[in-house]
């Protein structure tokens, strides 16, 4: 095999197993997550060869169901590799924005690479699709009740990522976050 053949094999390993059936159950999953604001759905029974290097199978199953040949993509530089670059290309033919501001979907692999929010494509209620989406890729994540004496409903759920030192060392061992918004209760 010639160098550009063999790295070609290595692209095309770096997608579903099963891609009809893996793409639907992730498509699923993910879509129940986004119209369920606050809850965490789990893409660990996807099967993926292999996601590059500095992905976690989760964010690359996300990429791998959502974009395609019409979704422009901006990827931070931790997740911007060659691999990377090629089988999204390979796998969706997505378009690759230099600036994040023209992208739909906008990926951050560490939350230090995370663009001015106010930079993005900025929809209305009216046209959510305008809106950028932004993913941003954490190592666990886990859902914590509030404590609530009260009984009120008030209270957002928090949400607690993992973050191992090893992975991202510049983020505290253990951040929360409260979601606020509309359909979050």
């Amino acid at each position: 095999l010639s160098s550009s053949s063999a790295a070609s094999d290595v692209y095309k390993r770096q997608g579903f197993d099963d891609p009809v059936k893996d793409s639907q159950r992730s498509f699923r999953t993910i879509l129940n997550a986004l119209s369920q604001p606050g809850t965490v759905g789990h893409l660990d029974a996807i099967s993926l060869n292999q996601a590059p290097s500095t992905w976690t199978e989760a964010m690359w199953a996300v990429a791998m169901t959502l974009l395609d040949g019409d979704t422009r993509v901006w990827l931070s530089p931790s997740l911007a590799t060659p691999v990377a670059l090629a089988s999204l290309q390979f796998h969706t033919s997505c378009p690759i924005s230099q600036k994040p501001g023209e992208a739909d979907f906008v990926f951050v692999g560490h939350p230090i690479e995370q663009p001015d929010w106010s930079s993005l494509r900025q929809g209305e209620a009216e046209f959510p699709d305008l809106w950028a989406t932004v993913i941003l890729q954490v190592p666990g994540i886990e859902v914590v009740e509030p404590n609530n004496p009260s009984g009120e409903e008030s209270i957002a759920p928090s949400v607690a990522p993992h973050v191992a030192p090893h992975v991202a060392p510049h983020v505290a061992p253990f951040s929360t976050w409260e979601l606020r918004g509309p359909g979050i209760k």
